[in-house]
């Protein structure tokens, strides 16, 4: 295919993504800024001898996770999900082409660090367009720097950047983050939430729109949604899926091999001598709502010698809370420890 056509057929797709989202303002913001960066993209691979079909095209799908979501946090590494199916699924790139675009969607947001070209390039378009579309805004101290730089690489007269101020992290308060998830999950369970019978519909959407796929009309076996929802709500923040995991954290297999990740180590199974689930743990189960391992996920909210209670998504398509046998069925427990933080790479 000639190469531009690509762009066009991403474009398109791009377009139906923004067509979708309800809210004015992203679809609005969407177009301005993806169209923007898409073009700014183009023209620093002309300068940079960089393929210019593949710099446009990762300008064009850098934010989609965001206006397909509406969800800023983590969205590159998200985005960079979304993007990979969109590819995939067109079916017109080399892997090549889909790789450098993944890797500049990916490392993106990371502004103080210098990766690969592309990825530099794609970090550049995007502080460039956000600048040009308001030069009056305040930017970080890295940010600024790079406006900087890319438009003395152009040619443009010196520009004047406003610097914002860097402001401390926020801390979370004294209440520890597996209390939280347990606080969030058994308020949800008990609720409960109720699938329709496409396992999607008003209760159950809020949970797998994260996702690629997700439909308001179609679903999926929603457990681990359940459980990736309650932790945006109350971290750890995780994107859809974590590097070198095999699929995204809608499944139940995506926790445990994050979780057993050496740079991890969250996974302890269930007969590890000493080891007694607390509150906010997650459990992981085999065989319990089919004939599969590792088929269903659930947060720990209390315990005893034999027994434990779990809010749980996705028990014939409604949560709940319910309680088990501790060994019985038990492939796990994920324990995340309070200063956990996602970084990669």
């Amino acid at each position: 295919m000639i190469g531009f056509g690509k762009v066009r057929m991403v474009r398109t797709v791009v377009d139906g993504v923004l067509q979708e989202q309800e809210d004015e303002a992203i679809r609005r913001a969407g177009y301005i800024h993806l169209y923007g960066v898409a073009e700014m993209s183009a023209l620093l691979a002309a300068r940079r001898g960089l393929d210019a079909v593949t710099a446009s095209v990762a300008g064009m799908l850098h934010d989609i996770y965001t206006c397909r979501t509406g969800l800023r946090l983590l969205h590159a590494p998200s985005g960079a999900e979304d993007a990979r199916v969109i590819l995939r699924d067109l079916g017109v790139f080399s892997q090549e082409e889909q790789q450098r675009i993944h890797s500049a969607i990916l490392r993106h947001s990371d502004k103080e660090r210098v990766d690969d070209p592309y990825d530099e390039l794609l970090k550049d378009a995007d502080v460039l367009q956000h600048y040009l579309h308001d030069p009056t805004q305040s930017f970080p101290p890295a940010t600024a720097r790079r406006i900087r730089n890319v438009t003395a690489e152009l040619g443009l007269p010196a520009v004047e950047v406003r610097v914002s101020e860097t402001k401390p992290t926020a801390q979370a308060g004294s209440i520890s983050l597996r209390a939280r998830l347990a606080d969030v999950a058994e308020e949800l369970a008990r609720q409960p939430l109720v699938g329709d019978e496409n396992q999607s519909g008003p209760d159950v959407w809020p949970l797998i729109r994260y996702f690629p796929g997700a439909r308001r009309d179609q679903g999926w076996d929603w457990c681990a949604s359940f459980v990736y929802h309650c932790a945006v709500q109350a971290g750890p923040i995780l994107p859809i899926r974590y590097p070198g995991v095999s699929c995204r954290f809608a499944a139940v297999l995506a926790w445990l091999e994050w979780a057993r990740l050496p740079e991890i180590g969250f996974f302890h199974p269930a007969d590890e001598p000493g080891f007694a689930p607390e509150r906010g743990d997650l459990i992981v189960y085999d065989r319990l709502v089919s004939s599969a391992e590792h088929d269903h996920i659930g947060v720990v909210l209390d315990r005893d010698d034999c027994t434990l209670v779990a809010a749980e998504g996705n028990v014939s398509n409604r949560s709940g809370v319910f309680r088990r046998d501790r060994f019985l069925q038990v492939n796990g427990f994920i324990r995340v420890e309070d200063s956990y933080r996602y970084s990669w790479p």
